[in-house]
């Protein structure tokens, strides 16, 4: 008997117990071993458009509920809830926990670690400088910045909180897979466009094209940076989370030393990105190879010689993935 169904022991857990007979009926496991990714980056969307939907509910009294900004928070996490979905159904609680325990991880080089903490403040203020010099009348500093001690506290475990649940999906459960088909540059901008698209979906009213075209440059890029981020230090997803997070909170303060002024140094800012993207695509030979260690570790090796060709014929290599 299933461990949850033990735990049943009442009729009043009956519903419990019907909804995850309906959960196994659903067959969502054939379907999430067959196509992982695919199946990962529909259920971030569903999420993302599901939360939204509660929170809207919430908003015209619909639903009474005194903090609807919970599914908000939710929503923007909804990529990490797709991949623990995904990981519980596939593999159970123990390849859950060990998905989430690469939040811990933090054994990298110094290097890595400047990268992932001081590259987001450095191309950040790089950027409004190199705006300032350029155009002078694009920058205007704000006299004033409408922040308390306790607002900065909470924006900053806000920031965390909302970039780990970001990174568990996109780093933790789509990145390694990807890599082990398409190599790592392939594996970032197929990443860099689903997330881009995904803020987009989640965001009201929508940019126009150049807008779309510049923010979507910079997550693509951020999405390779990530990438080296996440290859140096053991696919930890606490370094990924620590660039993630740091990013977003130079765009929110950046937001408010130049309130309405921010085409001009997010374009540059976009373009720094960029370059540093080159540079690692072309130091790191990218455009050619696919690390052993991601076929290791998510595509099985052929069969030997004398292996049964029945075997042979019926394996898919999406089944070998997981």
């Amino acid at each position: 008997m299933d461990p949850i169904e033990r735990r049943v022991e009442s009729e009043s857990d009956a519903p419990l117990v019907s909804l995850y007979t309906a959960w196994h009926e659903f067959s969502l496991r054939p379907l999430a071993r067959t196509l992982p990714v695919t199946s990962f980056f529909v259920l971030a969307y569903a999420f993302l458009w599901g939360f939204h939907q509660l929170l809207l509910l919430c908003r015209d009294g619909t639903i009474p509920l005194e903090h609807p900004a919970v599914f908000g928070y939710l929503a923007s996490t909804s990529p990490g809830v797709a991949a623990l979905v995904l990981v519980g159904t596939l593999g159970g609680w123990a390849a859950a926990r060990d998905l989430v325990s690469r939040l811990l991880r933090w054994r990298a080089s110094l290097g890595v670690w400047l990268v992932a903490l001081g590259l987001p403040t450095v191309l950040s203020l790089v950027s409004v400088v190199v705006a300032k010099l350029i155009a002078p009348s694009s920058i205007s500093f704000a006299e004033e910045i409408p922040l308390e001690p306790g607002s900065i506290v909470v924006g900053a475990v806000w920031f965390v909180f909302a970039a780990a649940g970001e990174e568990i999906g996109w780093r933790g459960f789509a990145l390694p897979r990807l890599i082990a088909r398409r190599g790592p540059l392939s594996a970032s901008v197929v990443i860099g466009i689903v997330w881009a698209a995904w803020h987009f979906v989640g965001s009201r009213p929508w940019p126009g094209a150049i807008s779309a075209f510049g923010f979507g440059l910079g997550i693509v890029s951020d999405s390779i940076v990530i990438t080296w981020i996440f290859q140096r230090s053991n696919e930890s997803l606490l370094l990924t989370t620590a660039y993630h997070a740091i990013h977003n909170a130079n765009v929110r303060v950046i937001h408010y030393l130049i309130p309405g002024k921010l085409a001009a140094s997010g374009a540059i800012l976009s373009l720094l990105k960029a370059i540093v993207v080159i540079v690692i695509v072309v130091r790191n030979g990218w455009l050619r190879t696919v690390p052993t260690e991601f076929r290791d570790n998510f595509v099985s090796s052929p069969p030997p010689p004398d292996a049964d060709a029945t075997a042979s014929s019926t394996d898919s290599p999406s089944d070998s993935i997981e």
